[in-house]
Formats: structure tokens, sequence, C-alpha cells
């Protein structure tokens, strides 16, 4: 998940702390992303190179958005980031 060769690493952003989350955050940071996890809750990172966050403002650099929240929680989500 880096950019040609060479270049930074894909900055990607991953919301929900629960255990899907984490999985597609430690599997970004395996393929070599930068990556943040944001969670409500403070959580253990599924992987040493995976940052967690509580603002959603830490979001807001990352090339790429994975959303793993409850469908239910997805508008206001979305509404937030706005």
């Amino acid at each position: 998940m880096s950019g040609p060769q060479g270049s930074a690493p894909l900055r990607v952003a991953v919301l929900g702390g629960g255990s899907f989350g984490r999985a597609l955050a430690a599997a970004a940071a395996r393929r070599g992303a930068e990556v943040t996890l944001w969670s409500r809750r403070l959580t253990e990172p599924s992987a040493p190179q995976v940052r967690i966050q509580r603002d959603l403002r830490a979001v807001t650099e990352a090339e790429l958005l994975l959303l793993a929240v409850p469908s239910p929680f997805v508008p206001d989500l979305a509404e937030r980031l706005a």
C-alpha cells in the first residue's frame, strides 16, 4: 500500500476500533501504509505501526478512509467528517 517506488507510504485511516477495524488496520500496516485507527474508545493497536486516535481530526490527512463501524452509525460519522 505504498505509492510508486521511492514515494511516501499511503496514509490510511480506519474508522472503527472493533475487531474488523483493527484487522483492516493491521492488514494495511503490513502492506506498508501509514495507518491511523480512530476509535471511540482507546484500544490496543493491532500492529505496532498503527496509531490509535480518539479525535476525528486525526484522520483528515488520510488518502484512504476505511469505514468499519456498524451501519446505523455511518450517517452520523459521515456528517461529523464533512
